[in-house]
């Protein structure tokens, strides 16, 4: 499950952008808990502790597939790592998939700390120019 705000982000993924400009972020997402009926989703773009971008949706019980979070264009320094937070506000409706190291340059992160010491990364895809 994603879960909700706290001190320590639950689930996050780090990747490096290639582009000086993010405009999207793409997360793969599968309901968990059907009867929880809807939730709030939120996507914030962060570079070390310094939010660049968040967006926000609302999610009804039974999605399944790739959700879009556009956001106005925020620009990067290509080769930084950055990092995608992902929380959700009924903290039991949604998961986030993921895979083993599917992406090498990135890890995902579970409680603050890297999922099974990097051996899994979340499903995700940039967008920008």
């Amino acid at each position: 499950m994603i879960g909700s705000a706290s001190a320590v982000v639950r689930l996050a993924q780090t990747f490096v952008p290639s582009k000086s400009a993010l405009t999207a972020v793409e997360i793969d997402l599968i309901t968990a808990n059907p009867s929880a009926g809807s939730a709030q989703i939120t996507v914030r773009v962060v570079d070390e502790n310094r939010p660049l971008a968040s967006a926000t949706q609302t999610v009804v019980a039974g999605f399944d597939g790739i959700l879009r979070f556009d956001f106005p264009s925020v620009n990067v320094a290509p080769g930084t790592p950055l990092q995608i937070q992902v929380e959700d506000s009924s903290e039991r409706l949604l998961g986030w998939r993921y895979g083993s190291n599917t992406y090498p340059t990135g890890a995902a992160f579970f409680n603050g700390t890297p999922w099974n010491g990097g051996a899994h990364d979340f499903f995700f895809r940039t967008y920008g120019y």
